[in-house]
C-alpha cells in the first residue's frame, strides 16, 4: 500500500512540479565544483584588456648623423661619423679631400693610359682624319695635306698619317702618348699626396669641436 501511495504521490501535480524543480536543480549546477571553478577562471582569463598588459620599450633612434656623421644618440651623448660615410672609410676619405681624390683618379687614367696607349692614339687619329685606309676626305687631315702639298718622307705628318694605318708611325705615336700619360700620373700622383698632407695638417690646425679658437692649440 506504501509504494501504491507514493506512486500517486508521484503522478500528482505537486509531485510532478517537485521533480521537475529537482532535474532543473541538478542541469544548473554541476555534480564537480572543480568543472564550475574552470569555468569562472576562463571567464577572468577572457576578461584581460590593454591596460593588463605589459608596457615595451622601444629604441630611440640616433639624432643628426649624414654625409660625413654627427649628432648624438638621444641621449645627449655625440655619435662620430653616421650615415654612409662613417660605415665607408673610402668614402668619407674622399669627401675630406675632394681635391686629392680628382688628382688620383687622374693618376690612374694616366696609368691606364701608359699600360694600352691605343686607347686614345686609336680614336684621337680617327677623329683628326688619319684612318685605317689613309686621309679621310673632308677631315682636318685632309685639310692640312691640301695646304701642305706634297708631303715629305718622315715629315709629323706622315708619322701621323702611317700611325692611323697601323705602319711605322704607330710606334713613335704611341711612345709619345705613353710619355705624356707617364708625366701626367706622376704630377697628378704627387699633387694628391700633398693635397691629403695639407688637409690633414689643416685638421690637425683646425679647433676642436666644440672648443672656443681661444682653446685651440
Amino acid at each position: 500500500m506504501a509504494t501504491r501511495a507514493a506512486q500517486v504521490t508521484a503522478m500528482s501535480p505537486t509531485g510532478l512540479a517537485a521533480n521537475k524543480a529537482i532535474a532543473i536543480a541538478i542541469t544548473n549546477h554541476p555534480a564537480n565544483p572543480a568543472d564550475e571553478d574552470d569555468e569562472n577562471t576562463k571567464a577572468k582569463d577572457d576578461a584581460v584588456t590593454v591596460a593588463d598588459m605589459p608596457a615595451v620599450d622601444l629604441p630611440v633612434p640616433a639624432k643628426g648623423g649624414g654625409a660625413t656623421g654627427g649628432g648624438d644618440n638621444g641621449n645627449g651623448t655625440p655619435v662620430n661619423g653616421g650615415g654612409d660615410a662613417g660605415d665607408n672609410p673610402d668614402k668619407h676619405w674622399v669627401l675630406r679631400n675632394p681635391g686629392a681624390a680628382a688628382c688620383l683618379a687622374v693618376a690612374a687614367g694616366g696609368v691606364a693610359v701608359v699600360a694600352a696607349p691605343a686607347i686614345v692614339t686609336a680614336p684621337l687619329l680617327v677623329a683628326a682624319g688619319f684612318g685605317p685606309g689613309g686621309v679621310i676626305g673632308g677631315s682636318i687631315a685632309a685639310a692640312a695635306q691640301a695646304a701642305l702639298g706634297n708631303v715629305a718622307a718622315g715629315s709629323f705628318f706622315a708619322y701621323l698619317t702611317s700611325a692611323g694605318m697601323g705602319g711605322y708611325g704607330a710606334a713613335a705615336v704611341a711612345g709619345v702618348t705613353q710619355g705624356v700619360a707617364a708625366a701626367t700620373a706622376a704630377g697628378a700622383g704627387a699633387a694628391a699626396v700633398k693635397l691629403s698632407k695639407q688637409t690633414a695638417q689643416d685638421d690637425g690646425d683646425s679647433p676642436a669641436a666644440g672648443a672656443s679658437p681661444a682653446a685651440a692649440p
